[in-house]
């Protein structure tokens, strides 16, 4: 008995590991994958759903987003993730059981990368002076509760023409979004623009990519969302989209 035990000892110990990049099957997990491993999501009922989306995937054997972890609430605002607590009967974050505010989350998780994607629950575009100041807020704190992390922005989604309403209009989020890359600049953070690709002819939220025909993705919405992410992985990657010609 004593003999086997060793001898599975032995093999455990001599046997390869899969390497880095590598799935526990032997297959190769694709690089933008990896690159968003250790990233958190932060936002609001927009970013639930990609959360949503993530587990479906995951539930029919594909990984998008590997292990990237989720920070959100719905109706999450930019103006809640400039305070330090959750505040009382307002719209909060949750980690573990328990009300945080943004960088205590983040500091809690130990996380190196965030992506956010916030605004929308702000009437976007409608006041810019109050917009920049409460962007440049939340970054704030999160830079004093995570020093060392890495940010990206995430514009705001686009809405569909019937969507809108007199405090959130396409014309509102695209001076939000214009604002916002001109901002991450200043403050030294990358930006993607993730929105154009859900855009239409007119510039609205194409009606055949959104779920309520307001804001909210379909599958559709979230396959195009997440290939943007992908694609914006591979160019700090340095991996070039792949030329069909070749074999």
């Amino acid at each position: 008995m004593l003999q086997k035990l060793w001898v599975l000892l032995m093999l455990a110990i001599l046997l390869p590991l899969p390497g880095l990049g590598e799935a526990t099957d032997g297959s190769a997990i694709p690089p933008e994958h990896a690159f968003i491993n250790d990233v958190v999501f932060v936002g609001d009922s927009v970013t639930n759903q990609i959360r949503r989306y993530r587990t479906s995937m995951r539930n029919e054997g594909q990984e998008i987003f590997g292990s990237a972890r989720f920070l959100s609430a719905g109706a999450y605002s930019l103006y809640l993730a400039g305070f330090e607590h959750a505040l009382q009967d307002e719209p909060t974050l949750f980690y573990r059981g328990r009300n945080v505010g943004l960088g205590q989350g983040l500091a809690a998780m130990k996380a190196k990368k965030v992506y956010i994607l916030l605004g929308l629950a702000d009437d976007p575009g409608l006041n810019p002076d109050r917009d920049r100041h409460r962007y440049t807020k939340m970054i704030s704190q999160i830079r004093r509760a995570v020093p060392d992390i890495e940010i990206t922005a995430l514009s705001v989604t686009p809405i569909t023409e019937r969507g809108q309403s007199l405090k959130t209009t396409q014309k509102g989020i695209d001076r939000f979004n214009e604002q916002l890359q001109s901002l991450c600049k200043e403050l030294g953070i990358a930006f993607v623009d993730i929105a154009t690709p859900l855009k239409n002819e007119a510039g609205y939220l194409d009606g055949a990519l959104s779920s309520d025909k307001k804001v909210h993705l379909n599958e559709d919405g979230l396959k195009i969302l997440t290939e943007t992410l992908h694609q914006y992985a591979r160019e700090q990657l340095g991996i070039g989209k792949v030329d069909e010609a070749q074999p």
